[in-house]
């Protein structure tokens, strides 16, 4: 049995039939985990409002063949993204991007330090958040037609399309590629 205490952002709850949670948390230290949270879906649960999707919190974490949370406690809720529907948007929109494509167990401090720092100032940049994912938009071409300005990334596909190719794509399944604010280059 290994104890494990890390920094998580919250990406996707879920609740069973026997108020557990099945939770998937990305951790600065672990990268992308699937955690279970015993009695997690229960009204009184002590872990539940720490393990709110967007939340930032500190989880004590213990393996024994699947990771369960014993303790958590919430670092930082992004009140900045939580008061404007877009912002809240946006943000469901990256995490739940990092949940679909990001691999069980793999670090990756530039894809962490992009998501704390996005959710702080309540900016995102897509192309930016593909490019760290190793899918650098700028070097893409629709995977229909060939043409070089693509406009949604295809999750299933892991691949490009551009504006005109997109209607041929189910909605669920298309990430819209677009920035919201303005970055600093440096």
């Amino acid at each position: 049995m290994n104890e494990y205490i890390t920094e998580a952002l919250v990406l996707k709850t879920r609740t069973w039939a026997n108020k557990d949670k099945q939770i998937s948390l990305y951790t600065k230290d672990l990268g992308r985990l699937s955690v279970r949270a015993i009695s997690g879906g229960k009204m009184t649960s002590k872990l539940s409002p720490h393990l709110d999707v967007l939340n930032l919190s500190t989880v004590r974490l213990i393996n024994k063949n699947n990771f369960l949370i014993a303790d958590a406690l919430t670092k930082d809720r992004f009140d900045k993204i939580r008061n404007s529907e877009d912002k809240i948007a946006q943000g469901l929109k990256t995490v739940s991007l990092i949940d679909e494509i990001t691999p069980f167990n793999m670090v990756d401090n530039r894809l962490w330090y992009y998501l704390i720092l996005s959710l702080k100032k309540a900016r995102f940049n897509d192309k930016k958040l593909l490019k760290i994912l190793g899918y650098d938009p700028t070097l893409a071409k629709c995977m229909v037609c060939n043409k070089k300005e693509v406009s949604y990334f295809v999750i299933s596909e892991q691949d490009y399309v551009c504006e005109k190719c997109q209607s041929k794509i189910n909605n669920e399944d298309k990430f819209l590629i677009k920035n919201y604010g303005k970055e600093k280059r440096r």
